[in-house]
């Protein structure tokens, strides 16, 4: 692995590595034999469980180090069969044997993540607790897919708390004690921001770009049917295909992928992996739209030579040869195309900050970076306050053990509306919310998500996710994290140039704020190894696809992102990961957003938008 590709993992993620240790992470990849991707999820997953700070260190090293040792140990005596000299007779199950060999590796795995005797006997007794057979553990919690919301401390099971709260961690850096409030991590078109940021006054208008096709409203989910269903995925591959086709002028060749042909054609269909694991070479499927194909899919096999990045559910379309065998032979892949331009019309100039939570740092309920926050707005005033969930974690600490003498509601009111009810009235501020699906308190954790179902004064309740026109421009905003649930599923064929672009670029192109199917559900969820309440996979409502839709290119896209902060221009499109507010016990960061006229400068939008992503 080069230094380049190390580096450039790391820093995907917003970690970055001293110039002396880089050759220290790349001997670990060696030794351990992963790639850069997966060191880098190694790590991250790390990290995030000892709550180390956003920079690789030689204390961290060290416990990684040895942690990547324990495992490897626990795959090995996993992978490890002994095998017989002599013919013995056949070996009969022999429950206690298999119990006996289970409970080690239980132990090994003990070993592995528990830092002292204290803390080994404890997640000793809880593993002998849970695998007693009277306590039988059911297959189907294995299998869960989409987030599981607790709705109140009471209904908590603390029968599957999660294990890492016992295991020691060192902490992050304490929010009071954080030294770079205020820094500017990231800038964009630095000539249009403000030298005095400061809003306009004058009232903004705010709306749906597209009503009709807003979710708008509560509405009744898991009633899909699967024909329901199917056919949803059928009119995207269409939709989706058919405009491809007429965008590279490609319709008069396209065939049916049922037709094998010794020609080279153009096939449509959508991207799929043929097992469970990483979508590669070699596990890459092309499906075809059941009505024109008769539900025909066809193994992809694709040439060295070929640069692209494809992840399940994409919707291409394949230039290739179609064998009689059962097998396409790409030549050349078009991963999408963009969508229309929204309608022109005369912008008012006008400032806008936008926030994504965690709201609140991982030791405490009190909001102190929302109340922060609240402080900047009511000295800046900006005419646009965005803010999109979570607002209660589900994933938070205290809400997981449910520990609370308040309700999820409760605490949504009085921490986090209260602070911004009172900004409301000191400022001519309007205040956009959008939920999350890690809301404890909303009652709808289905995709797309409907708004908040209250109204007040200068607030404007937004779906999840939303497109709306803002003083004359098209803001496409959704609070799921889109990008790092791509991140994990990309297949990157060639040299991928800008990673954090290619990934917004599918979400243009697909004209879809989460293009991803199957939805992203981690490892560990489906291992079992996390509980329920740190589930971060997207149930999604097919039957309300519309609502997921990109119907024009927007002028900015808010895609906010456990990875790196950052702001850029793809495809003329100002498309911003603001991070978010709080990482764990830490401040994060926020972004402000200035939209001005530029007098003799020809009026490109993507020049009259500038940005900064600050920490908070």
């Amino acid at each position: 692995m080069s230094d380049v590709d190390l580096v450039t993992e790391f820093e995907a993620f917003g970690y970055s590595i001293k110039a002396d240790l880089v050759n220290k992470v790349q001997d670990l990849g060696t030794k351990y034999s992963l790639q850069p991707n997966l060191l880098c999820d190694s790590w991250v997953a790390f990290a995030l469980q000892h709550g180390c700070v956003q920079e690789v260190t030689e204390e961290g090293l060290e416990k990684w180090e040895s942690q990547l040792e324990s495992t490897a140990k626990v795959r090995l005596l996993a992978n490890h069969t002994p095998v017989s000299r002599s013919r013995a007779a056949p070996r009969t199950h022999d429950i206690s044997r298999m119990i006996a060999s289970d409970m080690d590796m239980d132990a090994a795995i003990i070993g592995t993540y528990a830092s002292n005797e204290e803390d080994k006997k404890k997640l000793g007794k809880r593993m002998l607790e849970e695998t007693t057979p009277t306590t039988p553990v059911s297959k189907a919690r294995h299998i869960s897919n989409g987030a599981s919301h607790v709705r109140s401390p009471s209904s908590h099971d603390s029968t599957v708390a999660s294990s890492t709260s016992l295991l020691p961690g060192t902490p992050g850096v304490k929010y009071s004690q954080r030294q770079n409030a205020g820094n500017v991590a990231c800038v964009l078109n630095e000539e249009v921001i403000p030298s005095v940021w400061r809003g306009t006054g004058v009232s903004s208008s705010i709306g749906y770009y597209n009503a009709d096709i807003a979710i708008k409203e509560p509405y009744k989910y898991m009633f899909q049917k699967a024909s329901g269903k199917a056919l949803a995925v059928v009119d995207r591959i269409s939709a989706i295909g058919a405009a491809i086709c007429h965008a590279h002028g490609l319709s008069d060749r396209q065939q049916p992928l049922s037709m094998p042909s010794e020609e080279t054609a153009v096939y449509v269909g959508r991207i799929m992996c043929d097992g469970e694991g990483q979508l590669n070479a070699k596990s890459c499927l092309l499906d075809g739209p059941t009505k024109r194909n008769r539900g025909c899919t066809v193994k992809m096999d694709l040439p060295d030579s070929i640069t692209c990045s494809l992840f399940p559910g994409q919707v291409v379309a394949v230039e290739g040869v179609n064998m009689y065998s059962g097998v396409l032979i790409p030549s050349n892949i078009y991963e999408g195309t963009l969508p229309p331009l929204p309608q022109k019309s005369n912008f008012s100039e006008f400032t806008m900050v936008m926030a994504a939570g965690p709201f609140t740092t991982s030791d405490n309920l009190e909001m102190e970076p929302l109340q922060q926050l609240m402080r900047i707005v009511v000295t800046e005033r900006p005419d646009v306050l965005i803010l999109c969930g979570p607002f209660v974690d589900l994933t938070h600490d205290l809400v997981k053990d449910g520990n609370l003498d308040v309700t999820f509601e409760d605490i949504f009111r009085d921490k986090v509306l209260s602070v911004l009810t009172e900004c409301a009235k000191q400022t001519k501020t309007s205040i956009v919310m959008l939920p999350s699906l890690k809301d404890a308190h909303h009652q709808y954790p289905v995709y797309p998500q409907p708004p908040f179902q209250f109204t007040k004064p200068g607030f404007h309740m937004a779906s999840d996710p939303s497109t709306l026109a803002i003083n004359g421009l098209c803001v496409g905003i959704t609070s799921t994290d889109v990008l790092f649930h791509l991140s994990a599923r990309t297949m990157f064929r060639g040299a991928p140039g800008d990673r954090m672009a290619t990934l917004v670029g599918h979400v243009l192109k697909q004209q879809s704020y989460y293009p991803l199917q199957p939805t992203f559900v981690r490892e560990n969820q489906l291992n079992n190894t996390e509980s329920d309440a740190d589930h971060t996979g997207v149930n999604m409502d097919l039957s309300q696809q519309q609502g997921l839709e990109l119907p024009v290119k927007p002028d900015i896209l808010f895609l906010p992102s456990d990875l790196k902060p950052f702001a850029k221009v793809v495809s003329g499109c100002v498309c911003i990961n603001p991070g978010r507010l709080t990482k764990m016990a830490v401040g994060g960061t926020y972004c402000k957003i200035a939209a001005r006229h530029r007098p003799g400068v020809q009026q490109d939008l993507s020049t009259c938008i500038g940005v900064q992503i600050v920490h908070i």
